[in-house]
């Protein structure tokens, strides 16, 4: 999960996000796909055929509705951890130096760059091309 976690959040646009999970599926079926690929259709008839049987306990009804109730209180509590912990990863781990992959992410340069920035952006002529300050032997 950490691994396909921090695979998907290194991506800087929604673009590469896609590509990153099309990346991760692909690499997660890759065994599949070779399995189709390599291995000739007999054989992989006989795999289907194949069935690996568990013994199940007889449960009774109160035993049922109990096991179902554990089950979802077992989803829900992935759904909100990994909602949040998702969350609280992207917000305030990356500034983690090992666990954080995208460290200050969009605004990383502008600590750096900022006073090139602030000199190079201010106007020559404040009062536009009429002043006389900016162009003393041009215009009219």
């Amino acid at each position: 999960m950490m691994l396909g976690m921090s695979w998907l959040s290194a991506a800087e646009s929604f673009s590469d996000l896609i590509l990153n999970s099309l990346a991760l599926q692909f690499v997660i079926n890759i065994d599949e796909c070779i399995f189709e690929a390599l291995l000739p259709e007999a054989y992989r008839d006989d795999m289907q055929k194949v069935v690996l049987h568990l013994p199940r306990k007889i449960l009774t009804l109160r035993e049922q509705v109990q096991e179902d109730w554990v089950q979802w209180k077992t989803s829900t509590f992935y759904f909100l951890f990994f909602s949040v912990f998702s969350f609280v990863y992207l917000k305030h781990l990356q500034f983690l130096p090992v666990i954080g992959i995208l460290p200050y992410f969009r605004h990383d340069i502008a600590e750096a760059c900022e006073p090139f920035l602030q000199t190079h952006k201010t106007r020559i002529c404040f009062g536009g091309y009429q002043s006389e300050d900016c162009f003393p032997y041009g215009g009219e």
